[in-house]
């Protein structure tokens, strides 16, 4: 991952946690109080993390939440080991695939809903989540 300090313009490497390379699949999320986030399944259990600063300065990953495959997606005899597949910060949702379903689940409440379900199981899902757009923020265009 990289990272930009506009102020400092600055590039920097913000590599993920260590045992990253376990997970199946992954996903950037923004943790609690605006810090960036990451979320990783591996062997069906769902695994939080956090940056942290460091007493020396420098930023650290934490874990701060690990949530079960059976209360990830509240169903039993899945085919398929869960994978996230996105993250819609407004809402604190993951989106989770397992099989040919797509989940959302809410993290602080853990309540699951189902999505999607499409008709293949071999196709690549990636989840990114429309939350809304007003012209206002950006400002208005000029005409051509």
């Amino acid at each position: 991952m990289l990272g930009y300090d506009i102020v400092r313009q600055e590039l920097s490497v913000i590599w993920p946690p260590s045992q990253h390379e376990y997970y199946s699949c992954t996903v950037l999320v923004k943790a609690e109080h605006g810090k960036l986030g990451f979320a990783g399944v591996r062997n069906g259990t769902l695994y939080l993390w956090s940056m942290k600063d460091g007493a020396d300065g420098n930023v650290e990953w934490v874990q701060r939440r690990v949530i079960q495959h059976k209360t990830m997606v509240r169903t039993r005899g899945l085919s398929m080991p869960p994978e996230v597949v996105g993250f819609a910060d407004g809402h604190r949702l993951i989106f989770v695939r397992t099989g040919n379903t797509v989940f959302s689940m809410e993290l602080k409440s853990g309540h699951v809903r189902k999505v999607y379900t499409c008709r293949s199981r071999n196709y690549d899902v990636i989840v990114v989540p429309y939350m809304s757009f007003s012209d206002r923020a950006m400002g208005r265009l000029p005409s051509p």
